[in-house]
């Protein structure tokens, strides 16, 4: 069959039409460094980089919620371990009191001292991160303690009794708050009654006060350590995240990361390929029109 120069000129047209759309889409891939820029590149490739993507924003989310919960959980922490601190102090204030040679001047001289340490309780009580209470339940704006002096004095609660929790995880969810009303009443109370009983120079009450301040310190003591088994639990769910965040990371890179040396490679042949073809349609168009001169 005779091949014709108008059909040779539409041949030459088509591969000049094909070399420059894959030009376009090479020069698109290699300046965006993708080799997957729109789904009809690569529809497999596209459903699994967009699933690689979605864990890896849920993983930054629950590493950034770990972050925040360590922090909050660090100052309470902190508190809990001032309030066995001060407890530590009363403790130590009692066994100097219930001694006999101590008189009523003297232990009046220790319950200023413990009247001190109960401000000082009140003031943990009221800590705040980031502007919130942290011992207030979810009332976290408002102040938890406030001292009245009475008579009778006391220290009320304005928090509420609620516990909150974080989601640290896919369905695993860590309260973060110790509300203030099931840790510090004990803690106040006791410290006002010894105060008093300081004041009066009460052997037997002071006494009955030890045993008290003996179980406060175990409750304190079981709190904290709890505190760092949680903080240890989210230091390791933390490194485990972090971990499957770079090998998902790694998978999309080599889902839809372009190989570059390759990309230039084919954008130079396919460079060559649309040179030669305008070149063959430059040189048939020529002949043509040398023939329609004849």
């Amino acid at each position: 069959m005779r091949i014709s120069n108008r059909m040779l000129i539409n041949i030459l047209q088509t591969n000049i039409h094909n070399a420059s759309i894959r030009m376009t889409d090479l020069q698109t891939k290699i300046s965006s460094t993708k080799r997957l820029n729109v789904p009809s590149d690569d529809p497999a490739g596209t459903t699994l980089a967009l699933s690689l993507r979605s864990s890896i924003s849920n993983h930054e989310q629950w590493i950034r919620t770990i972050d925040t919960t360590q922090t909050w959980l660090t100052v309470t922490e902190s508190s809990v371990k001032s309030l066995i601190d001060t407890v530590q102090k009363v403790n130590n204030v009692t066994l100097k009191a219930v001694s006999d040679t101590m008189g009523i001047e003297q232990t009046r001289v220790l319950a200023d001292q413990v009247k001190e340490l109960l401000q000082q309780v009140i003031q943990e009580g009221n800590s705040t991160i980031a502007g919130e209470y942290i011992f207030s339940g979810s009332k976290t704006s408002t102040p938890p303690f406030v001292y009245n002096p009475g008579p009778p004095p006391s220290v009320s609660y304005n928090g509420n009794s609620e516990v909150m929790s974080r989601t640290i995880g896919k369905g695993i969810k860590m309260d973060v708050n110790i509300p203030g009303d099931s840790l510090f009443p004990p803690i106040t109370n006791l410290l006002i009654e010894l105060r008093d009983n300081l004041y009066n120079n009460d052997k037997a009450a002071l006494r009955t006060r030890l045993d008290e301040i003996s179980a406060s310190l175990d409750n304190l003591l079981g709190i904290n350590g709890e505190l760092a088994a949680k903080q240890a639990r989210l230091e390791a769910t933390k490194l485990r995240y972090e971990t499957i965040k770079l090998n998902l990371s790694s998978t999309l890179s080599q889902t839809e990361d372009l190989d570059f040396a390759q990309a230039i490679t084919e954008f130079n042949g396919q460079s060559t390929v649309y040179q030669a073809a305008l070149q063959s349609a430059g040189k048939i168009t020529q002949y043509s029109l040398l023939d329609y001169l004849r």
